[in-house]
């Protein structure tokens, strides 16, 4: 509208229009871009912008940190705040190490003073403590300037830690804008709380929607309305809310009244985050005096004119083929070759994406079933093209199957008897309170303390019924935790067994625990797509590594992988576990479909070919194999999938 105006010679220099726009950083950083994109000069922007508060950051996230079993979140952003003594890339790789893994192992290589930093990062219990670390961080971060705030801290505390008033006074304020960069060429910018600095000839005011022109006032902390009139008629000049509305309606005439010729206001629709606003108070005064009903009924709603009539230049942008669907091959194929401008053709190997020295890395039953389910959701996850959205500790089913594994590990060790009611009643409390601060630190703050007791009694619910489980199949503990490692067809395999049982007639039952119901694996057993007993025993059977198990085997010892279910003490086997008391087989064969359709896409991805999967598999998925389909919830999945395939009445039709 400015540039319109300086064409049209309706103004003869930009120092003839003028902006009032509210306070705040959002509308003087987007004028200056928007400005500077035009060529024109804006004259009273802040000669210093509003800078971040590094130091109340940092000190908010040691606090943070000192407190208690830091949150990953928290310690991640202490990683790359700037000042730390370390470089920002290895600050960056740290900070999304912890993201993924709740640790990094880049961090616990660090010495000098970054390790000095790292090791005062410990729980405090006392004032002493806390400052004694504060100035360690202080000390091995000396660019970070946490001295002035560390003290002022120091000063307001007392003998005792009081952890909210503490994070309430370091709790970061962003920093005011310093002076402003006035000249005599630019277009005049004028803010909202203050008289404009010169006259203009056309005025352009900004943000008519919401508490703006003007500010509502708020009532007083101390007095009501009441009150304040009758101090004032006492003598005593108490502003209420009255006068200081009074105040700001006069200080929004003054500012319209800088504008000789014309006042132009735009009334946003919508605010950042997409909300309906309403118009100001002072675009109804303003309709008001215009003899107006409605402030709708002066305001042009641009949206609903024709674009010839709009007062600013515009582009129309071109609509996006298919509506930005992307273009899809019909036979569901993507093929990735190499040397497509050479003449080698041939296509890649997708099996050996990762690697480690020049070596193919094994790949992990669970790695196998996302092939089977959506090759492109595999391919992604062997790139590493996953969402990296950092995200709170949550009680989620992957920290609820680590903490009851850790428990069943400690409660029934190996070589040692299962213990009965009473040392389970006694025991367990013990090994949960070990698991959580093992995995799971964040689980001991005062706010989880009824996931805690429900994690108890889920806990005594397993250890009892598993304890009732060996009892009766007469099974010794062996092994907790046991590595496997072997080959499928020349694709080498690892995975983790998480428990190694010896029945009374000799037979190794290798158990994994699952932290669900029974009813979908034994749906996905029964219809013969269960993937996993099928590489567990394939890796016993033609092993790259020689373990205690491996050399059973060899020896000719009987192998049932099977499944724990842990929520209902349910044990799942394959056609292998026929006649041991309590465990339940599902079928011949429990894996004899999902090894013939792993072959096919194993000879499929070996060769750069990716099938897509089709918008209904999911259904399908679940319905004909009995599989949960997690992988095609990863949206380039879903934005990459082929429309369902017709049926045959749709097809006649």
């Amino acid at each position: 509208m400015a540039q319109s105006s300086l064409d049209k010679g309706s103004v003869n220099h930009p120092s003839e229009i003028g902006l009032l726009v509210p306070d705040g950083a959002v509308y003087t950083t987007a004028l200056q871009e928007a400005f500077d994109r035009v060529g024109l000069p804006i004259s009273g922007l802040p000669a210093q912008t509003v800078r971040r508060d590094v130091p109340g950051e940092l000190l908010s996230l040691l606090l943070v940190t000192l407190g208690g079993p830091p949150p990953r979140t928290a310690m991640a952003s202490l990683f790359i705040t700037p000042g730390m003594p370390w470089k920002p890339e290895i600050g960056r790789r740290m900070a999304r190490e912890m993201i993924d893994r709740g640790w990094s192992p880049t961090a616990s290589g660090l010495t000098g003073t970054a390790r000095e930093l790292l090791d005062a990062l410990r729980p405090c219990d006392t004032p002493e403590q806390l400052f004694g670390r504060l100035g360690a961080v202080a000390r091995a971060a000396p660019d970070a300037g946490l001295h002035p705030r560390i003290n002022s801290l120091k000063a307001a505390s007392g003998d005792a830690l009081d952890w909210p008033l503490l994070h309430r006074l370091a709790a970061p304020v962003p920093l005011a804008a310093e002076g402003h960069d006035r000249f005599v060429e630019g277009v005049s910018l004028f803010t909202e709380t203050a008289l404009p600095w010169r006259s203009v000839r056309q005025l352009i005011v900004l943000g008519m929607a919401g508490r703006h022109w003007p500010r509502l006032p708020t009532s007083g902390p101390f007095f009501t309305e009441g009150e304040i009139a009758m101090m004032r008629d006492a003598g005593v000049m108490l502003q209420g809310r009255q006068q200081k509305f009074a105040r700001g309606l006069e200080l929004f005439r003054r500012q319209l009244g800088v504008a000789t010729e014309r006042v132009t206001l735009l009334v946003p629709a919508l605010d950042l985050r997409g909300d309906r606003l309403t118009p100001s108070t002072g675009l109804a005064l303003i309709a008001h005096m215009l003899g107006a009903e409605e402030p709708a009924d002066l305001v042009v709603d641009l949206r609903s004119e024709p674009q010839e009539d709009w007062p600013i230049a515009f582009t129309s942008a071109a609509p996006v083929p298919k509506g930005g669907a992307p273009e899809l091959p019909e036979d569901g194929l993507i093929r990735i070759q190499r040397g497509i401008c050479t003449p080698d053709r041939s296509g890649v190997d997708l099996l050996s994406l990762r690697e480690t020295e020049g070596e193919p890395l094994p790949h992990s039953p669970s790695r196998l079933e996302t092939l089977l389910v959506s090759p492109l959701a595999w391919v992604l996850d062997e790139l590493g093209a996953k969402d990296l959205t950092w995200a709170p500790e949550t009680l989620d089913v992957m920290t609820l199957g680590t903490l009851m594994h850790q428990v069943l590990e400690d409660t029934f060790a190996e070589g040692i008897p299962a213990p009965d009611a009473t040392d389970l009643d006694s025991a367990i409390p013990g090994h949960l309170d070990a698991a959580i601060r093992r995995h799971a630190a964040w689980l001991t703050d005062p706010a989880w303390a009824t996931e805690r007791r429900s994690l108890l009694r889920e806990a005594r619910d397993i250890c009892a019924a598993w304890s009732v489980f060996l009892g009766e199949t007469g099974a010794e503990v062996l092994h907790n935790e046991i590595a496997l490692n072997g080959e499928y067809r020349g694709l080498l395999l690892h995975g983790r067994a998480d428990c190694l049982l010896k029945l009374p007639d000799g037979r190794i039952l290798v158990v994994d625990h699952k932290r669900s119901g029974s009813a979908g694996r034994r749906e996905r057993m029964s219809k013969g797509w269960d993937l996993q007993v099928a590489l567990y025993r394939a890796m016993l059977e033609r092993p790259t590594k020689e373990t205690a198990l491996t050399q059973l085997v060899a020896n000719g010892a009987r192998v049932v992988t099977a499944y724990h279910m842990l929520r209902d003490g349910t044990v799942l086997a394959d056609s292998h576990g026929g006649n041991v008391p309590r465990v339940e087989t599902t079928g011949d064969d429990a894996s004899i479909n999902a090894m013939n359709h792993l072959s096919q896409v194993l000879a499929e991805v070996s060769t750069g070919k990716i099938r897509l999967n089709r918008a209904g598999d999911a259904r399908t998925f679940e319905k004909e194999r009995g599989m949960r389909a997690h992988a095609l919830d990863n949206p380039l999945v879903a934005a990459f999938s082929l429309p369902e395939a017709e049926t045959e009445e749709e097809s006649i039709k």
